[in-house]
């Protein structure tokens, strides 16, 4: 039989009964949902309030997500604020310089007018759970990672008014999922210091497993973590200040784009 930390073991806490176990909440359509344990809901929290082991390592940048149709964004206890651990797997940024092109008789090339540039950031993370002792156990970290890919998720997501509860999806749309968007120098606002603005176009997540080894169950229920998350995201960014150059040729934004 193997021993906890070797391979070919299932992470996972005993489970215990707990009061009120044989009615579990239901939706309003009937189907049981799990209640979360009290380690997500740990989980969930040190989300909101930053009180994670990975804040003191100082050595690790984060993606910090900041959602703007929260009433009140700069309140970064709220849910609209999340920070991104992990292992930087790819980084890649491409600017795009849009034409319109027109093709003439008797010319050979077209006569190009410029519209405008884009800029388009994706970044990959392999999101782990350490197995050292980093202040929780390892499926302590399962879940918080797991809690932290799901706050992604909710931010693809607007905001709604006059939301009705007639079984319809008759909600009025109010504010689209605009986000500030910050990690270190490499992608950052005017200043180095202050999040660009943009907005998520595609997250992907795979749950990486390679074996048991790799998976947990929480207690007193079924939810499975991962200790291996693959995290790919793509951001449209939007200027808020101006580049280029202005009636001089002077540059407008010296150390644009990574703020050296």
């Amino acid at each position: 039989m193997p021993h906890d930390g070797e391979p070919g073991h299932t992470h996972s806490r005993k489970k215990g009964k707990t009061r009120g176990s044989r009615n579990p909440p239901t939706t309003e359509e009937g189907e049981s949902t799990p209640t979360p344990s009290p380690s997500v809901a740990a989980a969930n929290d040190a989300i909101t309030t930053g009180n994670t082991t990975f804040e003191t390592d100082k050595t690790l940048v984060p993606l910090e997500l900041t959602s703007l149709i929260s009433n009140d964004p700069s309140d970064l206890t709220k849910p609209n604020y999340i920070k991104v651990y992990g292992s930087l797997t790819s980084q890649t940024q491409n600017w795009t310089l849009n034409w319109n092109e027109e093709t003439v008789y008797g010319r050979i090339d077209p006569i190009p007018t410029y519209s405008g540039t884009t800029r388009e950031v994706s970044v990959s993370f392999l999101l782990l759970t350490p197995v050292a002792d980093t202040g929780g156990s390892q499926l302590q970290m399962g879940e918080y990672q797991t809690a932290t890919v799901q706050r992604i998720l909710q931010m693809c997501y607007p905001a709604y008014a006059n939301r009705g509860d007639n079984g319809f999806n008759t909600a009025v749309l109010k504010a689209p999922p605009i986000l500030k968007i910050k990690m270190g120098n490499i992608i950052s606002g005017k200043d180095g210091n202050s999040p660009v603005v943009g907005y998520l176009k595609n997250v992907g997540v795979e749950m990486v497993n390679e074996g048991l080894y790799n998976m947990g169950m929480s207690s007193g229920n079924k939810l499975v973590f991962y200790s291996r998350i693959q995290l790919n995201m793509s951001f449209g960014i939007l200027h808020d200040f101006d580049l280029g150059v202005d009636d001089s040729g002077n540059i407008l934004k010296n150390n644009y784009p990574f703020n050296y």
